[in-house]
């Protein structure tokens, strides 16, 4: 009698098992591990070694929308004077990233630079939503930093002056040499490699599974194939006085043809 083929259900349809990927990476999780160390590792000594350090100095003004005095007598600040002050906030970072105000630091600091690199070094910001105005300046060298944000204050003052009429910002905090590091952080690179080395390595493990197609167990036969598994047969193999290696013979048809067939093998 002709043997009848053995077909999957639903050769067109793909089943993703998500119980079966977790059991497959719990499998490999001594592998994952491995892999995301390494990787976390690599990514670790690239940021010790390669990355240039960076470092910051910082400027405060203070910033208000009217004379605090007039004739010598003081004027009060209403909510609605200080919430014009923090908008005005918005107004002078305009001005500080302008070219103009930017070429005059250049200028004033003496340091080798262009424009554009100067402004992606700028960050500036209010302090807390407050009438305080921060600008930070990060470079690879700590001096050079303090020297451009003391610069920028000065130079910002004056721009303001010209620009807006009775209102110039006041001093907070002059900037000083900072020689702790910024940048990089050595904690971020450590996460990120690890996080890739997860990643990388347990997709790989899925597509290697997903690629598989050893008959693994019974249950494989069961919910893949339709045809009833008729039984399995343990074979012991000695290998050695004192190992052994258990393997299965699994027997599976649509007919008694079929299984007498495979009980001849």
């Amino acid at each position: 009698m002709e043997k009848t083929p053995i077909s999957k259900k639903s050769e067109d349809i793909y089943t993703i098992d998500i119980v079966r990927i977790f059991k497959c990476l719990w499998k490999k999780a001594w592998l994952i591990a491995i892999v995301s160390l390494i990787i976390a590792a690599i990514s670790f000594s690239y940021a010790f070694f390669f990355v240039r350090p960076k470092y910051s100095s910082s400027v405060k003004l203070y910033v208000n929308n009217n004379s605090v005095s007039l004739g010598g007598s003081r004027i009060s600040i209403s909510s609605g004077d200080i919430s014009a002050s923090q908008s005005l906030i918005k107004t002078y970072i305009v001005i500080l990233e302008s070219r103009s105000t930017l070429k005059e630091v250049i200028k004033e600091s003496g340091v080798d630079i262009t424009v554009n690199e100067l402004r992606s070094m700028i960050d500036a910001s209010s302090v807390n939503d407050t009438e305080v105005m921060r600008v930070t300046v990060t470079a690879y060298d700590a001096d050079e930093a303090c020297t451009l944000a003391n610069v920028i204050k000065d130079v910002l003052k004056e721009k303001i002056k010209d620009i807006i009429q009775n209102t110039e910002p006041a001093d907070v905090d002059d900037a000083v040499p900072n020689y702790v590091k910024v940048s990089p952080s050595f904690s971020k690179y450590l996460l990120v490699g690890f996080l890739i080395g997860f990643i990388m390595s347990s997709v790989v493990i899925i597509i290697m599974d997903s690629l598989d197609d050893t008959i693994h167990d019974d249950d494989y036969i069961a919910n893949q194939y339709d045809c009833p598994l008729l039984g399995k047969v343990q074979n012991l193999n000695v290998t050695g006085s004192k190992s052994y290696k258990y393997n299965y013979n699994y027997y599976y048809g649509r007919s008694s043809s079929s299984k007498s067939s495979s009980d001849n093998h």
